[in-house]
Parts: structure tokens; sequence; C-alpha cells
């Protein structure tokens, strides 16, 4: 059933993948069939001497890699720095509309493992702020930055959302990328961001949408739930509306980016069951991957029944 969920999610027939294919010891448990590929041999993509953030999985980091093996996966399935799909592409189309500069002050507020940050600063010569709140998250955000030889240019700090202090009015651009939905105390972080903001600056977000007024199916929310690392509460796009207008922001362009979304998803775990195939010997480590199927799938179905959508909403601080 799981390894069902994948070949899906990369778009494959239920007969392109056996479990032959990804391990032909038969006495192998089946969590353990799906390797950890990372150990293997990979080409990084360099500038200079510098790993590239957001290149494609097939790279590694100058430093130690993270303990967690679920961060390790992520950044196999994803890129280096990401725990969302897409890799620079995403980012370009994030800020298509809004686009930063080095003059401007910008603050990543749930930056992940770092690699839009990092993605920026390395493109556009910024300095600028990274703040998230999952500890192991940052520190493999300092890791990574370091690894790129961006740390001074991209502080990572530890974002405490039950008591957040940022300075006022010191930002041009704020952004958080699909990480919101899964926050409790979002209308925490979006105080804090407004305040930040100066006159005319820009919060840029992407986030789970519920298309449905009363929130997510019970049925659907609880089969996320427990594919979830998190319990996820995504907001309908009237809710982000008004608590951003109760904080002073105005909305000025909105898209739904689902399709695009879901295209970039598919496209990872494409990728990533040709690598799996191409590599011939996979050792260990099959639960991260079984669990993040599991997720995605559970997500990608919301999106199908029309439950669920990304969307990029944009707004404007007006005082």
């Amino acid at each position: 059933m799981q390894l069902n969920r994948i070949l899906k999610l990369a778009g494959a027939p239920g007969g392109a993948l056996s479990e032959e294919d990804l391990c032909p010891d038969e006495h192998v448990p089946l969590s353990q069939r799906f390797g950890a590929w990372w150990h293997g041999e990979y080409v990084p993509k360099t500038v200079g001497s510098r790993v590239t953030p957001g290149s494609d999985a097939d790279a590694t980091t100058a430093s130690a890699p993270s303990d967690s093996p679920r961060i390790r996966f992520v950044q196999e399935l994803w890129g280096d720095g990401f725990l969302e799909p897409g890799g620079s592409a995403a980012v370009r189309r994030l800020f298509a509309e809004v686009k930063p500069n080095s003059k401007q002050s910008v603050l990543d507020i749930t930056a992940g493992l770092g690699g839009t940050a990092l993605a920026l600063a390395q493109d556009l010569n910024l300095w600028m702020d990274a703040a998230e709140p999952n500890l192991d998250f940052a520190a493999e955000a300092r890791r990574l930055a370091r690894s790129c030889d961006l740390d001074s240019q991209v502080p990572v700090a530890r974002l405490n959302t039950t008591s957040i202090n940022l300075p006022d009015k010191k930002y041009h651009l704020i952004y958080s990328r699909e990480r919101l939905f899964a926050i409790a105390e979002k209308t925490n972080i979006l105080s804090a961001a407004a305040k930040a903001l100066r006159k005319d600056g820009r919060l840029v977000i992407t986030d789970y949408i519920s298309t449905r007024e009363g929130g997510l199916d019970p049925e659907a929310l609880r089969a996320w739930s427990r594919s979830n690392q998190s319990v996820p509460e995504p907001w309908t796009i009237a809710r982000y509306s008004r608590v951003l207008e109760q904080y002073g922001l105005k909305i000025v362009a909105r898209r739904n980016m689902t399709k695009e979304h879901q295209e970039d998803v598919h496209a990872g775990w494409k990728r990533l069951l040709k690598t799996l195939r191409g590599n011939g010997s996979l050792r260990e480590h099959g639960d991260e991957m079984l669990a993040e199927g599991d997720m995605w799938y559970e997500r990608t179905c919301a999106f199908d029944a029309g439950d669920l959508a990304l969307w990029r909403i944009i707004a404007r601080a007006v005082d």
C-alpha cells in the first residue's frame, strides 16, 4: 500500500517499479528497502567552492550532515536546504511580483532548512535575517549556511512563536513558505510581522489553504493529521484576509498555485525513484521515505478532492 502511494506521487504506473527493483533481498523488511542513498556517490553542484543552496537532490553539503534521518531525507527529495518541493524554480515563482534587492531589509520568518533564504542571499547578494521555530531545522539551516560561506550574510535565529520580539518598522519584505498551516501560533507570527514591516513593506506568504469555510472535511483532516509531523490547521482565504486586515495589512495580490505545486511534488518523487532504481544498493532509513510518502499522498488527495489548495498571498503594510 505505501509503495503504491509513492508510485502514484511519482506519476508512475503500479508496475513501473517493483519491490525487487528497490531491493533484491526478500528477507530485508519493507521499511528498510529504501536505502540511505545519500551515503552513495554524488556530484555536488557548486559556485566556486560553495554548495549551491537548493541544488538538485543529487548534491551533498560540505559539512557533516544532520543527525535527523528525516532532515537528511527531505533534502534528498527536494534539494539541499528545502522542506518544500520546487527548489530554486519555486523560489523564483514566489518572488515573481515582489522582487527583493540588495538595498532592502528582508526577513524569512519561517526559514525551515534555510534553502530559500540562502538562494536569495547568493543570487541577489542580500544580507538578510532568518528565523525558524523548529530547533532542529534552525540548526540545519545554520549548518548549511556555514557550508556555503553565507552564515554571516544569513544569520539564522530561533523564533519563539509564543513570544516574538522583532524590531519595529525594520523590514521592507518579510516572507513565509508553506509553514504557517502547521503552526498553532499563526496570529502571533502575523502580528509580529505586521509590526516589523516598514510602511508599504510587503508580506509574502505561501500556505496551504482550506477551500471550505468551515475548514477541511473531518475525515480528510484526520487522514492528513495521521501522516503529518504536526497537526495541521489550514486557514481559509477569508480568514487570512480578516486577520491581516486586523493587523494593518492589505492583501494586494493572491494567486492559487496548486497546479505548479503539484507538478513540483510529482517531479521530486519521480526524480527520487529514478535515483533509487539507478543506485542499485539501498541500505536503510526506509521509514523516512514511507512516512514522507504517506504525508504527501494524503496532501495530494486533499488537493485532488478540492479541499486544499496552495495560495500565494501578498499583503502591504498600510500603517
